[in-house]
């Protein structure tokens, strides 16, 4: 069978032209701050949802790629907006990443697609819009190619000259370093960045080590850390407690899980204790979590629960289920259906069952037929 013929007449070349070179020149217009709504956030990100849509009909991958790098490079913006419209323009960017992701994985020219990663990183603005990118790369190239692409970021620094957005190329390189899970190119683009090796660092290139399991190279760091302030006291004795758990030494990890939770009573950090004390003991903190913050505040209910699921407290959490039953009503149906969820993968159907029963779905929009 004769394959069909697929006509491309001048104009309709010409068109798809035209339609990418606008997308390219708005999008120019934005990364220089000369687009009119560049102080109408509304205005703003209508113009960046549309070259969105419009990329997504290109038929080109490569011009694709090329398109929502450049969208990606406009991310500068974040820096200007108030919180009521940054989580939506970071979500714009976020799904930018990921269609970038998504296409880059089967794309054959991988030097382009690190070409325009590398301008990205060379070029970042320091906001978070683009960094989905730089944490991705293990699903994008392999090993050898990611370990190489490593090395060339590093290499703009052995050249003499220090770019003027030092800090915001090494923030992107830390990404890169975290997201192939490589904590000792972590910790040099960390110091590099931070040569004074401040407490907040240490801590967060000892959580690098701990998370990859170098339990000495954490040891190493935690002892460097002098006099933390609040902020980095609380990191300093979550992780500690986590260094003496890994290597056996549970009391002495108890002990400082403890101190945590007297000095900053956060369920985050109740979570962390009630999974390395004894049983009386973690009976008397939920007990007393329970008496303290449930009975006038429905808010805590939620964040309980998850914590149950959590620590694998399904007596407990059947009890308190039938308790607040009704409070579950005026819970979000998509979290409470993840939490179903994650009980029915444990095995807990009855449980499961119990918050379904209380779950209210939103009701879904009929659309009317306006006459």
């Amino acid at each position: 069978m004769k394959k069909k013929k697929s006509w491309k007449t001048p104009a309709i070349q010409t068109a798809n032209l035209f339609a990418e070179d606008t997308i390219h020149a708005v999008l120019e217009s934005i990364a220089q701050g000369k687009h009119p709504g560049m102080k109408k956030p509304d205005v703003l990100y209508e113009a960046l949802d549309e070259q969105l849509n419009k990329i997504e009909n290109v038929k080109n991958a490569e011009t694709q790629l090329k398109l929502l790098a450049l969208l990606l490079g406009t991310d500068a913006v974040l820096k200007t907006l108030d919180d009521d419209d940054y989580d939506d323009f970071l979500e714009l960017y976020t799904d930018t990443s990921a269609f970038f992701i998504e296409l880059a994985k089967e794309f054959e020219d991988k030097k382009t697609v690190m070409d325009l990663i590398f301008d990205l990183i060379m070029n970042h603005s320091g906001e978070d819009g683009r960094s989905a990118v730089f944490l991705s790369l293990s699903e994008m190239f392999d090993e050898k190619q990611n370990l190489g692409f490593l090395q060339s970021l590093f290499q703009v620094f052995e050249s003499g000259k220090t770019p003027e957005n030092s800090h915001s190329i090494l923030e992107a390189i830390r990404d890169v370093a975290d997201g192939l899970n490589i904590p000792e190119e972590y910790a040099r683009a960390s110091f590099m960045q931070n040569p004074e090796r401040s407490n907040h660092m240490l801590l967060d290139v000892a959580n690098a080590y701990f998370t990859s399991g170098n339990l000495s190279e954490t040891k190493r760091l935690l002892d460097e850390v002098k006099n933390p302030d609040p902020e980095d006291e609380r990191e300093f004795l979550d992780l500690s407690a986590g260094y003496y758990y890994k290597t056996g030494n549970v009391a002495r990890a108890i002990e400082l899980a403890e101190r945590l939770y007297e000095r900053y009573p956060e369920l985050f950090n109740l979570a962390r204790l009630t999974q390395i004390v004894p049983a009386p003991r973690r009976k008397e903190l939920l007990d007393n979590y329970e008496n303290r913050m449930l009975p006038e505040n429905d808010d805590a209910v939620l964040p309980y629960i998850d914590l149950l699921i959590s620590v694998e407290d399904f007596e407990r959490l059947s009890q308190i289920l039938d308790r607040y039953a009704q409070t579950l009503t005026i819970f979000p149906a998509e979290i409470l259906n993840e939490y179903s969820e994650r009980l029915e993968n444990c095995g807990k159907t009855e449980l499961a069952r119990k918050i379904r029963d209380w779950t209210v779905e939103e009701p879904e929009e009929v659309e009317t037929d306006e006459e």
